[in-house]
């Protein structure tokens, strides 16, 4: 498919954005067809792919592993875009090709009437291209600062303004960043666009297995940055529209009248400048936004504290702490607490006991052997000191004994 060619002078950006939207438009529908043609390299791989994935759930199958129906649905999903991505153009074109390419210029235009910008109404090519010759015409008048007869305007800091930056070559820069960033950002927009939709049969194949379903999500964020700059393309060149046009038939009109603008290069200097500035900006956050890794609070994990302190969790389950604590449940919580106390308090309670020898000797031993000793727990911790004969008063022993 043949493109517009260029041409130079007062038809240059017009040219220049037809071609490039034709570029990407070829690119789009002609690449996709040689990929998904039959024969081609990637139908043998994306074919491959499939059979490999059909083969992997046949063993899944045979090895007696039930699928769930959640996995039954995503398996057939997965082929179903599989089959439109790879194989049916008219499908592809409707749900893909129309929807990047067309798509948004459909959206800005609905945003530039109801904001009331310049170029809403499907003639933004044609506005671009008279801002740029109304540029061309500034730049042939220049600013009067170099013409003797000239009236001098009654602004007297008027004829001292743009005094640090030459006026031709402040002039020159302006109409270059104006047609940078128009044709940069649409080239970015189509070109990519175009690039992204022709090797969809390609990345169809990465959408059937797990491990590489991340390259496919990717694809895809990659077709919405493009979309999204089409998009900002638009808008942004509207708003730029509606503050140049006014300002530059002002500012012809004025040369015109042979009135000295010696600050108009350096006015369309930051004008241009500005809104190329801003251009990069907002596709640098479209970019971000898409782009982004997920969003993590860097907190441990539930499992992660398990792993750490797998004897030290004391948070027991809701369905536990509905169920009523047993009587032998609350004596066991009982012993254990007796014997916990027993065995802190039971070296003292020996020292105390001992003879004065005995505690000079334990004295004597180093405190680490101290520490050292271990209080043997075979039998259960106060079973000495446990009566082994019922306990009868006075009053009862007569009583026995009468």
């Amino acid at each position: 498919m043949t493109c517009e060619a260029l041409h130079t002078g007062a038809r240059f950006l017009a040219t220049s954005l037809a071609n490039l939207d034709c570029q990407g438009r070829t690119i789009g529908s002609y690449g996709y067809g040689a990929l998904a043609g039959s024969g081609s390299i990637a139908t043998t791989v994306t074919s491959g792919l499939l059979a490999l994935f059909v083969a992997l759930w046949g063993l899944r199958l045979l090895e007696g592993e039930e699928p769930h129906a959640r996995d039954l649905i995503g398996a057939a999903i997965k082929v179903g875009l599989f089959l439109t991505l790879a194989t049916s153009w008219p499908a592809w074109r409707v749900i893909g090709y129309d929807l990047v390419l067309d798509g948004p210029s459909e959206v800005a235009g609905a945003v530039g009437m109801a904001a009331g910008l310049p170029g809403a109404t499907s003639d933004l090519v044609a506005r671009l291209q008279d801002a740029d010759t109304a540029i061309v015409m500034l730049t042939a008048y220049g600013s009067g600062r170099l013409t003797n007869a000239v009236a001098r305007s009654p602004d007297l800091a008027d004829s001292a303004s743009g005094v640090a930056l030459p006026d031709q070559s402040t002039l020159g820069w302006g109409r270059s960043l104006f047609l940078v960033s128009a044709i940069g950002t649409y080239g970015l927009a189509r070109l990519g666009a175009g690039l992204l939709l022709a090797i969809a049969p390609l990345i169809a194949g990465f959408l059937l297995f797990s491990g590489t379903s991340s390259i496919f999500l990717g694809w895809l964020r990659a077709l919405g940055f493009c979309a999204l700059a089409s998009i900002v393309f638009q808008i942004a060149m509207g708003a730029e529209l509606a503050m140049l046009n006014p300002w530059i038939s002002e500012v012809l009109q004025l040369r015109q009248d042979n009135v000295l603008t010696a600050s108009a290069p350096t006015e369309l200097f930051a004008l241009t400048g500005a809104f190329a500035l801003a251009l990069a900006g907002v596709l640098a956050l479209i970019a971000r936004m898409l782009f982004m890794p997920a969003f993590a609070l860097g907190l441990p994990s539930l499992a992660d504290l398990r792993r750490q302190y797998p004897q030290q969790s004391t948070i027991a389950p809701a369905s536990q702490g509905l169920v009523p604590s047993t009587p032998a449940d609350r004596a066991a919580l009982i012993v254990n607490s007796i014997e916990s106390t027993l065995r802190r308090e039971s070296p003292a309670q020996a020292f105390q006991g001992a003879s004065a020898g005995e505690r000079a000797s334990r004295a004597a031993q180093p405190a680490e052997q101290g520490r050292a000793e271990v209080i043997g727990t075979s039998d259960r911790q106060g079973d000495r000191y446990r009566r082994s004969t019922l306990r009868t008063s006075q009053a009862g022993r007569r009583r026995d004994q009468s």
